[in-house]
């Protein structure tokens, strides 16, 4: 983690006596952890809406570490023991953060004296809190710098809160040491039991320390604001020998790229561009440089917890490479189906098409039956079956016409008859009458 931090002065007030929570009937209590804690540890009363805006802060950005102050009370109760009262909290602005450090500026001192001088006058800072996102609940030396030289009153407290894994620890002073308290209690006015109920079932157990270091650590203290801290871990020296190593070859290796790409820029036809290259390239070898400074002392500081991190961090490139194979064969497997899907709409069209044309044949067929029917029976000599019906009605009326047209037409015959042989026998008689001889021949009536 980084090694600077800058504070102000903290305030000191003596504990006065006062009620405690779990005795006042204004409040309802909850345990935050199952079991009874131990005789040693802090009793610690968080009201829950502070909980949750420490919870949404965690979550506000988890790919750097954030942090803040703890307002309340440090009281005294009637048989004279220690308790902590946690009713606000302010969120520290202006700092300096990364993935594994939290910086205190002093631009962020101001601005948490300034919003602590809009509280109740009775409101006093009982700590500090900070996230881990990702690293687990536990104490670094750097943390245990801050807690001893600016929050070490026996009744401070330091909050660690890991938003990435859902954990948070409270720290307390115990012997000159800092250890996990698990005397915490949930609190709110009487009548939202209820909702505090429902929010302690979130934390019924209680943090384990994810990294625990026995190391003798000495302290240089600089003028002014700005604090070194420098660890000595007589269990690691060969780790922090063989870090120190790298880094002393790192920066060999640097000054050796500096060289060498000094050496290039002489070649360069302009100057002015040959010195604005080589101030980019030294830039980016300070960045690198401040890169691997901070992995090296984050290495030297937690190396089990960087392993750790680093074990995790190739597990997760061997998933994404994995997710990548499975994404990149999902898209072959969908352009496949979009093919057959184009194919089989041509196949679909091509056999509506055909339905088409089939059921306009079938339809002209359909009107051409009685024709093609007429014809085939023409040819065998059966027409009855299209050109005569088969009514009984119908047939007995054609019948009846044709045997009322037989009778008209032997009537008819007869009285054609009849006027021919009325004539004739006219032209007789006149030609008898008159005397002359007629050379028609006769016909005899039948």
């Amino acid at each position: 983690m980084n090694n600077d931090v800058t504070f102000g002065e903290v305030q000191e007030r003596n504990p006065e006596s006062n009620l405690r929570p779990d005795e006042n009937h204004f409040f309802a209590t909850l345990a935050a952890f199952e079991g009874e804690p131990n005789e040693n540890d802090l009793p610690v009363f968080v009201d829950i809406d502070v909980m949750r805006e420490l919870e949404n802060h965690a979550n506000d950005d988890t790919r750097v570490e954030l942090g803040g102050v703890l307002m309340g009370q440090q009281h005294i109760d009637r048989q004279g023991r220690p308790f902590v009262v946690v009713q606000d909290s302010i969120r520290a602005k202006h700092y300096q953060a990364t993935r594994g450090s939290f910086k205190f500026t002093h631009d962020t001192w101001q601005q948490i004296s300034r919003d602590r001088g809009r509280m109740h006058s009775n409101m006093q800072m009982v700590g500090w809190y900070h996230t881990h996102p990702g690293w687990g609940v536990f104490l670094s030396g750097m943390d245990d710098f801050i807690c001893k030289n600016f929050f070490s009153r026996p009744q401070d407290l330091a909050l660690v809160i890991d938003p990435c894994k859902r954990e948070h620890g409270w720290f307390q002073w115990h012997d000159g040491q800092t250890q996990l308290t698990a005397a915490i209690y949930w609190t709110a006015h009487r009548s939202r039991l209820p909702e505090i109920e429902s929010f302690a079932s979130s934390y019924s157990k209680e943090p384990e320390m994810s990294l625990h270091r026995n190391s003798q650590r000495g302290i240089t203290v600089t003028p002014g604001t700005t604090v070194q801290v420098i660890e000595r871990d007589h269990h690691s020296n060969w780790i922090q020998y063989g870090f120190l190593s790298v880094q002393l070859l790192g920066l060999i290796l640097i000054a050796w790229m500096v060289y060498a790409s000094t050496s290039r820029s002489e070649s360069v036809s302009s100057e002015l561009d040959s010195q604005a290259a080589l101030l980019k390239r030294v830039k980016i070898l300070e960045i690198k440089n401040e890169i691997l400074r901070e992995l090296i002392g984050q290495l030297v500081a937690n190396p089990t917890q960087a392993l750790a991190a680093y074990d995790e961090l190739a597990s997760a490139r061997e998933e994404m490479r994995h997710a990548e194979e499975a994404i990149t064969s999902h898209l072959s497997r969908i352009q496949s189906l979009e093919v057959a899907n184009r194919n089989l709409e041509k196949v679909v069209q091509k056999q509506e098409r055909e339905n088409a044309e089939l059921a306009t044949i079938a339809e002209s067929k359909r009107r051409l039956a009685p024709l093609n029917a007429s014809t085939a029976d023409s040819k065998t000599g059966d027409t009855r079956a299209y050109f005569w019906p088969q009514d009984p009605m119908t047939l007995t009326i054609i019948g009846v016409l044709l045997g009322l047209g037989s009778i008209a037409g032997v009537l008819y015959w007869i009285s054609r008859r009849n006027a021919e042989a009325n004539e004739f026998l006219t032209d007789e008689v006149t030609d008898l009458a008159t005397g002359r001889d007629s050379d028609i021949p006769s016909y005899k009536v039948k």
